[in-house]
């Protein structure tokens, strides 16, 4: 039990977004990370559902990227959230898979970064290519 708080403590230092969320999207970790990126505090979002939260707009349907999930593990996109604030951002998200030992998906891992200011200098690159 104190090596889980300690992997705990660990994951509220980093800079990034980390949430752990049910099948359901309801959250069942939300890290420092996210609390200075979203502006809600742990207590106020554990239990609810993130997506309704944040207000995400997926690129493609959410189930197929659960699909993705049980395929390749892994599944990296950027998605559009609204902040406390009411400020909509674009994170770039990669999910891991969390599975039961009989290897069901259960959940995901989720690491999402803050690219709204970056993405407008990507685009005008890839523009200028």
């Amino acid at each position: 039990m104190a090596e889980a708080r300690e992997y705990a403590s660990l994951l509220d230092l980093a800079n990034d977004a980390i949430l752990v969320m049910d099948l359901t999207g309801n959250v069942q970790f939300w890290n420092q990370g996210a609390e200075r990126l979203y502006g809600w505090k742990a207590a106020e979002v554990l239990g609810r559902n993130a997506h309704e939260l944040l207000k995400t707009s997926f690129p493609v349907p959410l189930e197929q990227i659960r699909q993705w999930l049980r395929r390749h593990r892994e599944w990296t996109g950027e998605l559009l959230h609204t902040t406390r604030q009411g400020s909509t951002i674009t994170v770039s998200s990669r999910w891991t898979p969390r599975c039961n030992r009989a290897g069901d998906l259960i959940g995901t891992f989720k690491i999402n970064r803050d690219i709204t200011q970056e993405r407008p200098s990507r685009d005008a690159l890839i523009a200028a290519e």
